[in-house]
Formats: structure tokens, C-alpha cells, sequence
């Protein structure tokens, strides 16, 4: 069960990357090709309107989605069973994948709306975040307080 379940979430894990970073290389080849972004005559207070919520979102949603995961992980230590805590680590770990894809990707389509290349550090940050949890044996092991015996049954599958 445990390999299965340590495949899905790679799998997961890697589908989304890829379908933020798909994205982003598309759309950054169509503002090439455009010379400029759908909205190209954005004035300068609709920018700073579009700075403050995508940088807000990134920041805040993906702040809170860490926020969450550890929470749950945490109140996955009280179970005695490996099945419970696996089914904790998904939900909590799907929850927090999208509380950062989220804001990757309104900072991708505020860019393709304006062109500006300010906005893609917010995606960059949303992207590292997403590759820095990947699901790896270690990082559930550690993540869910896994005991001994538990790491053994994990490791071991």
C-alpha cells in the first residue's frame, strides 16, 4: 500500500509542477509573440492594484496552506495506525499543493493581462515552494512523526 500511495503522490506532485510550468512557458511565448500583454495600456494604479493581490496571494495562501498541513500532520501523531495517518498526509498534502498552485497561477494570467515581468517572481516563488515538498519517503516519514516501527513499514514497502 505504502509504495502506491508514495507513487500517487509523486505522481500528483509532478503533475501539477508540470502543469504550472506548461503554462508559464506558453503563456510567456505568447506575450513574446504579442510584443506585450493582453492589456498593454494598463495604467499604473490597476498595476499596483494587480501587485498587492498577486504578491497577497502568494504570500497569504501559500502561508496558509503550509499553515494547515502542519496542523493536520501534527494532529496525525495522535493516530496508532499507519492507514490513518497515510490518509491525513493526502488530504492535507493535496490541500496544500493547491493553496500554492492557486496563486502561481493568477500571477501567470495577471502577466499574459499586463506583460510586466515583475509578476513572475510570485510564480517562481509558488513553483519552488511546490518543488521543495516533494513526497519523498524522508519527508513523509518526518512529516508525519512516524515512530520506528512505522518508518520501517513505510521504508520497507
Amino acid at each position: 500500500m505504502q509504495v502506491k500511495f508514495l507513487k500517487a503522490m509523486a505522481t500528483i506532485h509532478y503533475a501539477l509542477l508540470a502543469g504550472v510550468s506548461l503554462f508559464l512557458l506558453v503563456v510567456v511565448f505568447l506575450v513574446q509573440l504579442n510584443g506585450g500583454g493582453l492589456m498593454a495600456g494598463v495604467t499604473n494604479d490597476l498595476t499596483l492594484i494587480f501587485y498587492a493581490i498577486v504578491y497577497f496571494a502568494a504570500l497569504a495562501t501559500a502561508g496558509f496552506g503550509i499553515i494547515i498541513f502542519e496542523r493536520n500532520m501534527r494532529n496525525a501523531k495522535l493516530f496508532t495506525t499507519l492507514k490513518p495517518k497515510i490518509e491525513t498526509f493526502k488530504s492535507a498534502y493535496i490541500i496544500r499543493l493547491a493553496l500554492t498552485e492557486g496563486p502561481a497561477f493568477v500571477s501567470i494570467i495577471v502577466f499574459m493581462l499586463t506583460g510586466n515581468y515583475y509578476f513572475l517572481p510570485a510564480t517562481a516563488l509558488c513553483l519552488l515552494l511546490m518543488f521543495s515538498a516533494r513526497p519523498t519517503q524522508s519527508f513523509v516519514a518526518e512529516k508525519l512523526y512516524l515512530n520506528e516501527q512505522e518508518k520501517e513499514q513505510l521504508l520497507n514497502a
